[in-house]
């Protein structure tokens, strides 16, 4: 009887340890690119409590800033969006966004800017990809405060156009 509920009670530990545990979000690495377009912050500690959420990623931008239209992979010549929304960034604060290839770490764009004091809606679009190379790329979404803070990855391939 008590190696039953000895058992018993280390099955149920496992289960708590295992459920209870911290939730980390998916930055989109692994082997093969994200198939989906949905992108999902890496938390990281903020003094200033700014929140970045609803991370997306695609071709097509709304008319309110956020991207609508999700999904790769994305052809060469295609401009392509990311949009995301910021709450309480104080007066001064910027983001930038960075791709480089996951091949080879080569910077492909770099642009940073205010937030918008309105909406809270952030969007960057990334220029004609008609001299990128048909490969995997790595878009990072950074708040810049003093010092840079990983706000969340996307893991993207740019293939060849159809013809």
């Amino acid at each position: 009887m008590k190696r039953w509920m000895s058992s018993v009670t280390l099955v149920l530990a496992f289960c708590l340890v295992g459920c209870s545990g911290k939730k980390e979000a998916p930055t989109g690495g692994g082997e093969k690119p994200a198939k989906e377009a949905a992108v999902a912050p890496t938390p990281t500690p903020d003094p200033n409590h700014v929140e970045t959420t609803q991370f997306r990623f695609g071709r097509v931008l709304g008319p309110d800033g956020m991207v609508t239209g999700e999904g790769g992979p994305f052809a060469q010549g295609e401009t392509l969006h990311t949009s995301f929304r910021v709450s309480r960034a104080p007066a001064g604060s910027v983001y930038k966004v960075v791709v480089t290839g996951i091949a080879d770490g080569k910077q492909f764009y770099e642009e940073q800017k205010a937030p918008p004091a309105n909406s809270g809606i952030m969007s960057f679009s990334l220029p004609d990809t008609r001299t990128w190379p048909v490969g995997d790329y790595r878009l990072e979404m950074v708040y810049v405060n003093g010092a840079d803070r990983l706000r969340g990855t996307f893991d993207f391939r740019i293939v060849s156009p159809k013809k």
